[in-house]
């Protein structure tokens, strides 16, 4: 979909949506990375650290996986 063709309203409300998915998945990424700690997988496969796998496995930028 052309995004020139929504109106004002539909797109703000759209970006407020997309805004609130973005954080409820970054929300369940990191459960699913803490758990991936607990169970020591990135370890066994071969990653230093948890950084290392997200930026190597996840191609998370340094600072992404920083924080």
């Amino acid at each position: 979909m052309d995004l020139k063709e929504i109106g004002d309203d539909e797109l703000l409300d759209r970006l407020r949506a997309l805004a609130r998915r973005e954080r409820e998945d970054m929300a369940e990424v990191v459960r699913h990375l803490a758990e991936a700690d607990d169970r020591s997988l990135l370890i066994k496969r071969g990653y230093p650290s948890l950084f290392a796998y997200c930026v190597k496995e996840l191609r998370y930028s340094e600072a992404a996986a920083y924080y």
